[in-house]
């Protein structure tokens, strides 16, 4: 059962780090969008 958890946090973990990182770029993205916005070239 321990294992079980164990490897069950992990998954957690890399899932979680995987989606703040999609969350960030979505965010990095979203301000460019912004920024084009504004300032239309």
């Amino acid at each position: 059962l321990r294992k079980w958890i164990q490897s069950t946090n992990e998954k957690l973990a890399k899932i979680e780090s995987s989606f703040s990182k999609d969350t960030t770029i979505r965010k990095k993205l979203d301000r460019l969008a912004a920024d084009q916005q504004v300032n239309p070239s």
